[in-house]
């Protein structure tokens, strides 16, 4: 069907690879076959189409320094359809992971969330123990609040089944009582 509507034969695949990646993302369950036929078949044809108008737009541009027509391909321009999917999945990803740890910082108790934040969170130009100086906190206790912080942070991801966060073999004492919550 791809063929049918694309002439270029090297962009078929392309055109393939894009209307599985359309349907995996709608991630809709089919009762039967020939409903999951259908719909892939409605995919490919649609994506299909839309690559045959990209193409005819990209074919009307003319290089004006020789007057030949101009065509741009995935792998002139970079951005092929895969790896576009993996520059989405990686940013989804990455913000999934901040908002599971923003989420996990609020959890902690205000002084060791204070603590994570002025290890990890600098924007002031003071320096840690500049800071602990102000505070009238010593710079050892800063340090434990924040291991005991991300510590907590560790456990909280691994509740949530964040993947990187595995169940280790040994927990420390604060952790098992955060658990036990």
């Amino acid at each position: 069907m791809a063929r049918a509507v694309i002439s270029d034969p090297s962009s078929v695949e392309d055109v393939l690879q894009e209307a599985f990646l359309r349907v995996l993302r709608t991630r809709k369950r089919f009762a039967n076959q020939q409903e999951a036929f259908n719909y892939l078949r409605r995919a490919v044809l649609n994506t299909s189409i839309d690559t045959y108008r990209r193409l005819q737009r990209q074919n009307s541009r003319f290089d004006t320094r020789n007057g030949e027509r101009q065509t741009q391909r995935y792998a002139e321009i970079g951005a092929d359809p895969l790896s576009l999917l993996l520059t989405n999945e990686e940013a989804e990803t990455h913000n999934h992971l901040v908002n599971e740890v923003e989420m996990a910082l609020r959890s902690l108790q205000p002084k060791q969330r204070e603590a994570v934040e002025v290890f990890f969170r600098r924007e002031s130009t003071l320096k840690l123990k500049e800071f602990c100086q102000e505070q009238g906190v010593p710079y050892s206790t800063l340090r434990s609040r924040m291991l005991q912080g991300i510590d907590l942070i560790r456990v909280y991801l691994r509740q949530r089944g964040v993947s990187g966060f595995g169940q280790t073999k040994e927990k420390p004492n604060d952790v098992r009582r955060f658990e036990a919550r």
